[in-house]
């Protein structure tokens, strides 16, 4: 008899190590609007993360009350984004300026994350302008970081951006005059494809390299797109996240506080089978400075339009859960999860969910 109790007991204390995940869910102070369940720990991590599925709506929303939510805690200084260098350096002009003209001209040429089919469906000008607004009003200077890879087959970005860089600066204008000329020919072209833009990329570089160019800015700028051959050849992600996380050390001081709002697979803190690359956020885990620091909070979308021109089903399906949850546990979980007003948080730090080991938390968002 002794022998069956104590397999019973330990078979209760095992149950009762999860149990919040089979009971109701907290739901006061965990909601995205508020989330006051963090204000405990949340000077305890260096780096927020949080998921997105691409183009939609609900994403520069979801930002703005992270953010809001961060700087009421003195808990953001930098917002790393999920786009090549050029994009964060003409953001943060506008933030520094407020010239309103030359965002919204970067912007129309630069709608990779913010329209389709000619309708924009994530207005990151309007974020943009928020953003600006938001800083001044609360006498903050928070900055922005691009920290990818750029994409050499969405040149006219790229080409536009080295155009106004030499238009800025004559002495750039005169120490480059071939890719300048060749630059002003491509963007009168519809396509150029990523082969030419690769040899235009070559050809700066070897140029810029036998040049003393004192713009850094400028430098930068080049350095991102060298970077980026390997990853145009061959869009391997092990490749490109650990770019990602090198720009990060580059361009991020440690110390400072750090949100970002990542595709899914992006955000996982620990290597897994679960996703099919080695994701930023994890190769930062591993350093000793950031080694529990990173907080990362997976989204788990429930019944999205499968017939949605923001998330095709045929692309996703009905229900967004993965790579952070695995089949077994989102079914085991998903009627916990309808018992809760959408966009809750669900904290999974004081459970002996596996899942916690890739994101700490959740964000439930149901249609």
């Amino acid at each position: 008899m002794r022998i069956i109790y104590f397999s019973f007991l330990s078979i209760f204390l095992s149950i009762a190590s999860v149990l919040p995940l089979y009971g109701q869910f907290p739901t006061e102070g965990y909601n995205l609007n508020n989330p006051t369940f963090l204000d405990s720990t949340v000077a305890d991590y260096d780096i927020f993360l949080n998921s997105e599925v691409h183009l939609r709506q609900a994403n520069g929303p979801r930002k703005k009350k992270m953010i809001e939510y961060l700087a009421r805690k003195n808990s953001v200084d930098v917002i790393i984004l999920e786009r090549g260098y050029h994009f964060g350096y003409w953001v943060n002009c506008f933030l520094e300026t407020g010239d309103s003209l030359l965002l919204k001209e970067y912007l129309n040429v630069n709608d990779f994350f913010s329209t389709i089919n000619g309708k924009v469906v994530d207005n990151e000008y309007k974020f943009y302008r928020w953003l600006r607004q938001f800083n001044l009003t609360n006498n903050l200077t928070i900055r922005v970081e691009a920290l990818d890879v750029a994409t050499l087959w969405d040149e006219k970005p790229i080409v536009w951006t080295f155009l106004k860089f030499t238009q800025r600066n004559p002495e750039l204008k005169k120490q480059l005059p071939e890719s300048v000329e060749k630059a002003q020919r491509f963007m009168q072209k519809k396509n150029l494809g990523k082969f030419r833009m690769i040899n235009w990329v070559k050809d700066l570089v070897k140029t810029c390299d036998k040049l003393e160019i004192d713009n850094q800015d400028f430098l930068d700028f080049v350095f991102n797109l060298n970077q980026s051959i390997p990853w145009a050849w061959k869009t391997d992600y092990d490749v490109r996240d650990q770019l990602v996380a090198d720009n990060f050390r580059k361009y991020v001081k440690k110390g400072e506080k750090v949100y970002g709002q990542f595709g899914f697979g992006h955000i996982l803190i620990h290597e897994s089978d679960r996703n099919f690359f080695r994701s930023f956020a994890s190769i930062l885990n591993q350093d000793k400075y950031y080694k529990g620091k990173i907080l990362s909070a997976g989204l788990v979308w429930i019944g999205c339009d499968p017939d949605s021109k923001e998330n095709p089903g045929e692309v996703h399906g009905a229900d967004i859960f993965k790579p952070f949850l695995t089949q077994e546990e989102f079914d085991r979980l998903k009627p916990e999860f309808l018992k809760l007003p959408s966009n809750t948080f669900v904290d999974l730090r004081d459970t002996d969910e596996k899942i916690k080991d890739y994101c700490q938390l959740l964000l439930i968002e149901i249609d």
